[in-house]
């Protein structure tokens, strides 16, 4: 199809009749190609310019083709962001940061932990020992705290090994007792000694429990639930033994 019956916009264009709209395709199809400004510049020399389109076999469609801008490619709308589900993978991730930091100080903790933990199971059980003398005989016991005891003949004292800090006696015993910490218990029958710093003598004898303190100062509970009852130097109790 020709220009004929048609608007033409480059004859609008030669005259001056022109739209802005044809304006700017004109002047687009010139900038094309140099065989385009050649036709335009012939179409200006020639005194029937339809004819010379006619003559050219230019068709209006292939102008409009030719200078139709192409149109922007439809680009696929963009997903909107879950800013909820960012929130969350960001709060997951910062969650973690804090458990690995909390662990990274926790750790050395739980190293020492677990040695001292191994030690306390490595530690042999202890073994307690009873130390008899028959007549006319005495001996003398010492602890690593610097404590000792001399126990007299036909008595007996019983105690974990290597440690004095709970002692079974029978029969009768003097006591040099430097003890930090908790204080010693010795047991006499149904009585109770707590002592920490003291030099004394016990003599269980048949009925009753008597009591010397040498220097220092200690305590006796008579019967288990009983107030303790304070002895110092140079004081002497005697306690009777209920049956």
């Amino acid at each position: 199809m020709s220009f004929s019956g048609h608007r033409n916009p480059l004859i609008a264009y030669l005259n001056g009749s022109a739209s802005t709209e044809e304006r700017r395709q004109v002047e687009h199809w010139v900038r094309l190609s140099p065989a385009n400004r050649q036709l335009l510049h012939k179409l200006r020399l020639a005194p029937h310019p339809e004819e010379v389109i006619d003559q050219e076999g230019f068709q209006l469609s292939t102008f409009r083709r030719l200078t139709e801008e192409p149109e922007p490619a439809e680009s696929e709308p963009e997903e909107p962001h879950d800013f909820v589900a960012a929130a969350f993978t960001t709060g997951w991730w910062m969650l973690g940061a804090k458990v690995a930091a909390l662990l990274m100080l926790l750790l050395p903790v739980y190293i020492l932990f677990q040695s001292q933990l191994n030690a306390l199971f490595d530690q042999p059980a202890s073994v307690w020992v009873e130390t008899h003398t028959p007549a006319g005989e005495t001996q003398l016991l010492q602890w690593a705290d610097g404590s000792r005891a001399l126990l007299y003949d036909n008595s007996s004292l019983r105690h974990r090994e290597g440690q004095a800090e709970e002692l079974f006696l029978e029969g009768m015993a003097s006591f040099e007792i430097h003890h930090e910490g908790l204080p010693i218990r010795i047991h006499i029958g149904q009585a109770e000694v707590l002592v920490e710093d003291a030099a004394f003598e016990i003599r269980q004898q048949t009925g009753e429990i008597e009591l010397v303190v040498e220097s220092g100062s200690l305590s006796v509970v008579r019967n288990q639930g009983d107030q303790p009852v304070a002895i110092r130097s140079p004081q002497r109790l005697t306690l009777a033994l209920q049956d």
